[in-house]
């Protein structure tokens, strides 16, 4: 069995089979190369498998504009993570479970012991949290996730999704954050509003594909029950006898979604530079995807509607022309940002 989670390829290779002791006259066979540590800056096979891994349409390419050079990597290195992590819970074959449990396991002893890795995903992102030393926790958070994926399906109530996002997209701004050299609460809480907000707008977009691929539900179980919706209603959507109840659901849950966004958009006042404009462009990117999901009242069924990246690079556009005005200087009580 090689050391790969998934479809990716390794940089390593199979490790000695029964024979393979690599003692002279042992085996005839060669022994394979040991995986480098996680060291930084990244190795090439690591660089290479992040860039490659972030072809799965992530928002990187876009948001890169406004990073620092010198964090620029570290920031695709954790995109490259998040990526990577969820292609174990949602693609990969086998048992998930146990994949995600090997994962974590590697995740500690390369973190924590710079202890060699043969994927080079996970050994960049634990490259970059032993350079910049960044918390363990997100990253583990991030896996609980998926295992939680794996388990539960649906959720009972608003407060259950919460929870729930709070391990699949809170340690994403967090880590984002701390990239930055940013560890302060305040900057934190309002970092999981914006974060929570955005995992609640993917959950809408994604209403008709998680449960037709993945047989999950992220739409509160109570709230469904009183508008009188049921699974298979879910699954006919807008051509159902209740799509107009699912409907004021769907409204319901964007304005849910609206509101989070819109305090966590309090955060850049916290913060500097080209740091507050990017966490303005996250913000604003999910109000336009809500904005297009209003346009089509919700349906999700028939296409899923989102920004292209003319009206991403857009906004980015409009970030770098308000840090050109002088906007985001940081005010007297914020949380510091040395970038």
């Amino acid at each position: 069995m090689t050391t790969s989670y998934r479809h990716f390829p390794d940089s390593g290779a199979d490790p000695p089979q029964a024979g393979q002791t690599g003692e002279p006259g042992a085996s005839s066979a060669p022994m394979p190369c040991a995986p480098p540590p996680p060291t930084w800056p990244l190795d090439p096979a690591a660089r290479s498998a992040c860039r490659a891994l972030l072809g799965h349409g992530e928002n990187f390419p876009v948001l890169s504009l406004l990073a620092p050079r010198r964090l620029a990597p570290h920031i695709m290195t954790l995109y490259a993570y998040c990526r990577a992590v969820d292609d174990i819970g949602d693609e990969a074959s086998g048992d998930r479970l146990a994949l995600l449990d090997r994962w974590e396991a590697d995740l500690r002893r390369a973190v924590v012991a710079g202890t060699p890795t043969a994927d080079p995903v996970l050994r960049a992102a634990a490259a970059s949290a032993r350079h910049l030393h960044l918390p363990l926790a997100p990253y583990l958070d991030l896996v609980q996730a998926n295992r939680q994926d794996q388990m539960i399906h649906e959720y009972a109530t608003f407060a259950d999704l919460r929870a729930y996002a709070a391990l699949s997209a809170n340690p994403v701004g967090r880590l984002y954050l701390a990239i930055h050299g940013i560890h302060d609460p305040a900057a934190d809480a309002l970092a999981d509003e914006i974060c929570t907000g955005l995992q609640l707008v993917n959950f809408l977009q994604d209403v008709a594909e998680d449960l037709e691929q993945r047989e999950r539900v992220y739409l509160p179980q109570d709230q469904l029950r009183y508008h009188g919706i049921s699974r298979s209603d879910l699954a006919i959507g807008p051509g159902g006898p209740a799509w107009p109840r699912l409907r004021r659901l769907l409204a319901a849950q964007r304005e849910s979604a609206r509101a989070m966004l819109d305090r966590g958009l309090a955060l850049p006042g916290l913060l500097s530079g080209r740091l507050a404009a990017a966490v303005w462009v996250f913000g604003q990117a999910g109000h336009m995807v809500l904005d297009a999901l209003d346009r089509v009242d919700g349906d999700v069924w028939n296409r899923r509607p989102t920004p292209t990246t003319r009206a991403k690079s857009s906004l980015v556009v409009r970030a770098l022309f308000h840090l050109l005005r002088g906007a985001w200087r940081p005010p007297h009580h914020s949380a510091r940002n040395p970038v």
